[in-house]
Order: C-alpha cells, then sequence, then structure tokens
C-alpha cells in the first residue's frame, strides 16, 4: 500500500497541469491568459491487487482500493502568477494475507494534506509552455489511524494519510503543443524537514512524468500515454506504538515505483458558462516497485469523474 496509495494521491496534482498548460499555450504574447478563478471538483477511484509476497514469503497483500475526492481553487493573481490550493478526502482499503493463512484488512479515511501552491508561468510562445511551482504541504491529514485489532496500536506508516509535518513543495512542467499533439514533462520534489508528533519524518519524494497526448476528437476524445517514476527516501525515527520489526523494516528503505499507463479523457461542455463535465479511465500496460520487502501492488485500473468550473 506504500506506493499505491501516494502514487494515487499524486496522479490528480499532475493532472491539473495539462489544462492549464493548454489553455496558456494559444497565447503567443504576453501571459497566458487564465480565468481569475477556477474550480474543480473531482472523484478518483483506484483498483489495485498484491502481486508477490514480501519479506521472505512472510506476507502479503491481496485486494486494494482507494477512493479521493478533491477540490482545486485556482485563483489568478496576475497574468503570470497563481495560487492553488488542493484539499482532498480519502477512502482507502487493503487486505493483509500472511503464509499461514492468517488475514485481515484496513480501511483508513479522512482529509489528507492540504496544498498551497504558487504558480508561475516563466517562458511562453507558440505552442511551449514553462510553469514553475513552489508551496507548502499543510499537515491536515491524521497520523494518528489506529488498527482495529489493537487500538493502542498505530497502523503502517503509509496507512496514514497525512504526513504531520509541514513540507516544501517545487516542481516544473514544461508542455509543447502542435496540431492534435501534446507533449509534456514534469519534475516534483516533497522535502520532510521535521519530525512530527509521532516522532518520525517521511523521506523525501522525488517523482516525474512524460507523456504524449492526441486528441481525437477536439477536448470531447483524447488518447494519452504517460510515464511516471517516484522515489521516496527511507523513514526518520520512530512512530513508538508501531515499532520497528520484520513487519515494518521495509519503510526504513528507500522505495522506487514506475508505470507506463494508457489513458483516454473527456471534457464536455454542459452549456453554463464556464463549467464542463471532466471524464478520465486509464490502465498500466507496465510497471514495476522496487523495495527493501519486495512486496508489490499493482494498479489495475483507474477512473475519475469530476465537474469544472472557470469565472
Amino acid at each position: 500500500m506504500t506506493v499505491f496509495l501516494h502514487v494515487s494521491l499524486a496522479l490528480f496534482l499532475f493532472a491539473s497541469i495539462p489544462a492549464y498548460c493548454e489553455t496558456g499555450s494559444n497565447t503567443s504574447q504576453g501571459a497566458p491568459v487564465q480565468p481569475k478563478l477556477s474550480l474543480s471538483l473531482k472523484s478518483y477511484y483506484y483498483e489495485a491487487q498484491g502481486r508477490r509476497w514480501a519479506v521472505d514469503d512472510l506476507f502479503g497483500f491481496k485486494d486494494a482500493s482507494a477512493n479521493l475526492q478533491v477540490l482545486t481553487a485556482t485563483y489568478t493573481i496576475i497574468p503570470a502568477l497563481s495560487v492553488v490550493a488542493t484539499a482532498s478526502y480519502t477512502r482507502a482499503y487493503l487486505e493483509t494475507v500472511t503464509k499461514t493463512g492468517v488475514s485481515f484488512s484496513d480501511t483508513i479515511r479522512g482529509v489528507a494534506d492540504t496544498r498551497l501552491v504558487l504558480r508561475a508561468p516563466v517562458l511562453y510562445s507558440q505552442g511551449h509552455l514553462l510553469a514553475l511551482e513552489t508551496g507548502i504541504s499543510l499537515p491536515t491529514g491524521s497520523i494518528d489511524a489506529s488498527s482495529s485489532r489493537d487500538p493502542s496500536t498505530h497502523l503502517g506508516y503509509n496507512l496514514q494519510i497525512g504526513s504531520g509535518t509541514v513540507d516544501p513543495i517545487t516542481a516544473a512542467t514544461y508542455l509543447f503543443s502542435s496540431g492534435r499533439f501534446t507533449h509534456g514533462v514534469r519534475a516534483q520534489a516533497i522535502l520532510r524537514i521535521a519530525d512530527n508528533k509521532n516522532r518520525y519524518r517521511f523521506g523525501n519524494e522525488y517523482s516525474g512524468n512524460l507523456w504524449t497526448e492526441y486528441s481525437l476528437i477536439g477536448s470531447h476524445l483524447v488518447s494519452s500515454l504517460r510515464f511516471s517514476a517516484k522515489a521516496k527516501g527511507a523513514i526518520e525515527g520512530m512512530d513508538p506504538t508501531i515499532g520497528r520489526n520484520l513487519f515494518t523494516e521495509y519503510y526504513y528503505h528507500p522505495q522506487t515505483s514506475w508505470d507506463l499507463t494508457f489513458l483516454a479523457k473527456s471534457t464536455l461542455p454542459l452549456g453554463i458558462a464556464g463549467t464542463s463535465l471532466a471524464l478520465e479511465a486509464g490502465a498500466p500496460l507496465l510497471q514495476e516497485t522496487l523495495n527493501y520487502a519486495h512486496y508489490h501492488i499493482a494498479t489495475e485500473f483507474y477512473g475519475s469523474a469530476g465537474i469544472q468550473v472557470a469565472m
């Protein structure tokens, strides 16, 4: 679940960039033209399945799923600077099994960490746009979710919805549009600079995305191929209710994941000024997870639906 949940949380942040850049890339002079205020409310659903036993066959994961409700507000301060606020509510489910036949499940739900980001297009010309971002992640998500089997013990670190820390964020996105094609690349870093109240901090996260899109029927039907990769540093410190043992040792080592995903999306105007319906569905063609425990939870498919309003 370590990679599955946090990759899911990252995807909706990445998804807001292409639409922003696509609008801006139509401007050959001056800053990209953006609405003063835009709002987006989207629901994402991910279905996943454990693929390998972990820690020399000590345990493994079976069915997993996640549902995210994501609210994003973008306010244009000046044409060359916008502030973006993203809040989300998460529900995730995971089944854990052992070779001895013992199995149990965990369900977590709640508000995740909130992100405030300043976004600035620093290079723009016909078909090209480079946007830089800087901001923080605020610890609005809980890090105290407890096990139903032992209320005195917290669930595993990455089964917690939040980080418990204020974390700097920096990112850069480049987009090039030509005819029906749009190509893009994005890099992002989240830095963990302090321990939380439970005496630990997550490792730094570095992620990258490379994608190409083809417009089949304008914005009504767009196909895309996207490569995503993420590297996470080891956790520092220890939650005293969890401890350090065979079941938690993989948190104390770096983790890397990547996937190549085919997806299709559609943006449909609803006949009300500035309002549209956004639909998206995707399935990985290739994917892998590299970690100390050797486990892999494979995303089988995901889908999203939402409403976007520009004012």
